[in-house]
């Protein structure tokens, strides 16, 4: 599941600190992360006026990158920052850039 994180296999330091967080949230944690894909949550979505950057990566393992296209698309003042060829975390594959991406948003 660590590997997954990415999508080029990153160093073992940074793949053993991923698998450490997993294994810190316990087993409710589990349970979360699945309970992630039952819940439908496009209506609260639709709901939030608050402005929402969405900063994804297009090979993501986790989250479709349509998925993130779709949540998009439902908010009412929502932007999708695409991060080419990175996985779950694009904060750690393309660290500058996301940085970068999110000040912006704060100064807004």
């Amino acid at each position: 599941m660590a590997q997954a994180v990415f999508s080029e296999p990153p160093s073992d330091d940074v793949l053993n600190w991923i698998w450490g967080m997993f294994m810190e949230m316990g087993p409710l944690g589990d349970n979360s992360l699945r309970d992630l894909a039952r819940i439908d949550l496009r209506k609260e979505l639709a709901a939030i006026t608050a402005p929402i950057l969405s900063l994804h990566g297009t090979d993501d393992a986790f989250v479709p990158y349509s998925g993130a296209q779709a949540a998009v698309e439902l908010a009412v003042n929502a932007r999708l920052v695409t991060f080419e060829g990175c996985g779950h975390a694009p904060f750690l594959q393309d660290r500058d850039r996301y940085l970068t991406e999110l000040q912006e948003f704060l100064k807004a």
